[in-house]
């Protein structure tokens, strides 16, 4: 029996300089058809009426908690309204973006229903203006996913069809979250401007045992001209926050190889290689005084980032993308030997990831 006094869903909303967007994000969630929610809104060190306007807004309204920190990211903004949050799910949405006002009772009423983990859903765009509109418009011609998706899968699963399909999204805002899900896999963000929400979804999701599709545009993505998303000459973010992906996602299926199958190590090394790509061209777009390695304090991902800021520094790099689709491919050919023998599956599993990132980076030596 659910409790009557926990909050059936927890929106955390970390929030920097949104004066401007910050009523239409915060209307959307008061008006919500389901009203058992609470509302947690971390300022980063806002400069401009943000914070004002949140103390506002808490002060109408019991369910909103604000908190404050100095500007440290989103990435832990986040983590602070997962220490608090006492929903039994969690939704993140960002400070300029809004939700339909029956979004939350359906995800809940999905979740609820199909006892999901996650649930995954659809998105539209919106835009700040006219010129926006007209620049970012391929942004709305490929939200909608073209799988049917129906019925209950794992993380796993549902991540491999997804990724054959190139229905894969990684958005915070298109997942519901089970709150226990997330804190017995000590599932957090990572302190990284950008694919931070990248790496919580991949991680969160390969993990999970119940995930469901719920195919309504329930989110509204505003596209602005000062918004991460659109500002321009962000390489060096870029390519820190593409590098930090692959090694943590490197060492993530190491760490859970066991629990993950040979299919979806195979979409998760297309996914790898895509994001490789993207690192390497931010990579070579940056200076000299930029182009240095990443350190991390976790042993295994000092080693990954070692070797691969090897290759990047190598200038025999530069056919990086034939040479990873022909490792791709390779691994495809290997799943299936795999499949057909157990005593050789057992045997070359127990290693099979390090040994393809050894050989993906062996490549280009």
């Amino acid at each position: 029996m659910i409790n009557s006094n926990i909050p059936k869903i927890s929106v955390i909303i970390p929030c920097y300089n949104v004066g401007e967007y910050l009523a239409g994000c915060l209307n959307s969630v008061l008006n919500q058809s389901l009203v058992e929610i609470e509302i947690i809104c971390i300022d980063d060190g806002s400069q401009d009426n943000t914070l004002e306007m949140l103390q506002d807004y808490a002060a109408r309204d019991a369910r909103i908690i604000v908190k404050t920190q100095s500007n440290q990211g989103a990435s832990t903004a986040r983590n602070v309204g997962l220490s608090i949050c006492t929903g039994l799910y969690v939704y993140f949405l960002d400070s300029d973006d809004s939700i339909r006002e029956d979004a939350l009772e359906m995800l809940y009423n999905q979740a609820v229903n199909t006892n999901s983990q996650i649930v995954t859903f659809e998105f539209e765009v919106q835009y700040a203006n006219e010129h926006m509109e007209r620049e970012f418009a391929h942004r709305q011609a490929v939200k909608q996913r073209m799988g049917k998706y129906e019925g209950v899968f794992s993380g796993g699963e549902l991540f491999t069809l997804m990724n054959e399909n190139n229905d894969y999204r990684v958005s915070l805002c298109l997942h519901l979250f089970e709150s226990r899900h997330l804190k017995e896999n000590n599932i957090i963000f990572q302190d990284i401007v950008r694919y931070e929400d990248r790496l919580f979804t991949f991680q969160s999701l390969l993990l999970c045992q119940r995930i469901t599709y719920l195919p309504e545009p329930l989110h509204y993505r505003l596209l602005r001209p000062d918004s991460i998303t659109t500002s321009p000459h962000r390489e060096y973010n870029l390519y820190i926050g593409s590098f930090t992906y692959i090694v943590e996602t490197l060492k993530f299926i190491v760490a859970n190889r066991t629990k993950i199958s040979d299919q979806t190590i195979v979409a998760a090394q297309k996914e790898i290689v895509t994001r490789y790509n993207h690192s390497l061209r931010f990579y070579k777009k940056l200076s000299a005084k930029q182009k240095h390695k990443i350190d991390f304090e976790n042993p295994t991902s000092q080693l990954i980032s070692e070797l691969l800021y090897r290759r990047f520094a190598d200038s025999k790099a530069t056919k990086t993308k034939a040479l990873l689709e022909e490792e791709l491919e390779k691994s495809k050919r290997e799943l299936i030997c795999m499949k057909n023998s157990m005593a050789f599956k057992i045997g070359r599993f127990i290693t099979y990831v390090p040994r393809k990132i050894r050989t993906i980076l062996q490549r280009f030596k």
